[in-house]
């Protein structure tokens, strides 16, 4: 039984995070904003801090609970949209935390595994598809620039203070619980009965949808992969998938026309991002979850959702 540190616990990955390292049987303890029972869809916790990813917080909860056989470590920013228009608040939230708990991990826990959540939105524009985790980072935006610093700032610590850390790029996480980005917008929309919807781009866009539980396991199955090399693998299906293709699973499942395109393409958004599956693979993590059954429970989850919020 392992003691694993989760920041940014209470968000959708992160609590699936602690829900499946306790069904392994580990101990799980969380950092993050906000009180941990104040909502129905939180799993236990044996311990929580409401507050911010330093060292005062991390201090308290290895006093208490014990020093952490390895942390998870997905506080930050993490939409590209806010880091546009806010982009010192998304640098203190993701380059700032994260610097805090490796000088933490360096004089209280320096044989902990670290596991970096970091962002396929390091990779940018024009690459060859799909993208393998050699390929040149190319970031269009704060939010992919800020993840590409973190992931600097890891194998300088590995290298310089023989940290363990290993890094996952996640791609474009869909699932139960998160109420953000395209296929929840896109059903809200289509809840509150907007007519006529035009999304940005131009539908041609790919991106490689993976479910929010593989991704929670990915990065629970890379904890034993974290070692000073610092190994980077894709959090990944190795699937493209248009938008136009994704928007319009969306509207039939809920009986509306398909969006238009308004052509117009949003500041910091590569035109495809796929990527190669073939190292994750190698060592054993696997995306099992097909689009299709994927995207039905995260319809259903919605609709129940938004009906609650309606009823309220």
């Amino acid at each position: 039984m392992a003691l694993i540190f989760v920041t940014g616990a209470r968000g959708a990955i992160g609590r699936r995070v602690v829900a499946f390292a306790q069904g392994r049987g580990h101990r799980v303890c969380g950092l993050g904003h906000g009180a941990w029972l104040d909502d129905g869809g939180l799993p236990s916790i044996e311990g929580w801090i409401n507050g911010d990813v330093n060292s005062d917080n991390l201090t308290a909860l290895a006093t208490q609970f014990g020093s952490p056989d390895s942390v998870v470590h997905l506080a930050g920013g993490s939409l590209v949209g806010p880091s546009i228009s806010h982009p010192g608040e998304d640098f203190r939230r993701t380059v700032e935390g994260s610097q805090r708990l490796l000088l933490w991990l360096r004089t209280d826990a320096p044989l902990a595994r670290l596991v970096i959540a970091s962002s396929a939105a390091v990779y940018g524009d024009g690459h060859h598809y799909p993208i393998s985790e050699n390929a040149p980072l190319n970031p269009t935006s704060p939010y992919g620039t800020h993840k590409a610093v973190v992931e600097m700032l890891c194998r300088s610590y590995a290298r310089d203070f023989s940290l363990n850390v290993a890094i996952l790029r996640l791609f474009s996480v869909y699932g139960p619980g998160l109420q953000k980005q395209l296929i929840w917008d896109l059903a809200s929309r289509i809840h509150r009965g907007d007519a006529g919807i035009v999304l940005g781009g131009s539908g041609k866009e790919t991106r490689d949808f993976i479910y929010i539980d593989d991704a929670a396991n990915m990065l629970l199955d890379v904890v034993e992969q974290a070692e000073a090399s610092v190994p980077v693998l894709n959090g990944c299906t190795g699937r493209a998938t248009s938008i136009t293709a994704i928007a319009g699973l969306v509207s039939k499942a809920f009986g509306a026309p398909s969006p238009e395109f308004s052509g117009l393409i949003r500041t910091g958004d590569p035109l495809h991002l796929t990527g190669n599956i073939d190292l994750s693979r190698a060592t054993g993590l696997q995306a099992g979850t097909p689009l299709e059954d994927g995207l039905a429970e995260t319809l259903t989850w919605i609709q129940k959702r938004l009906s609650k919020e309606i009823a309220l």
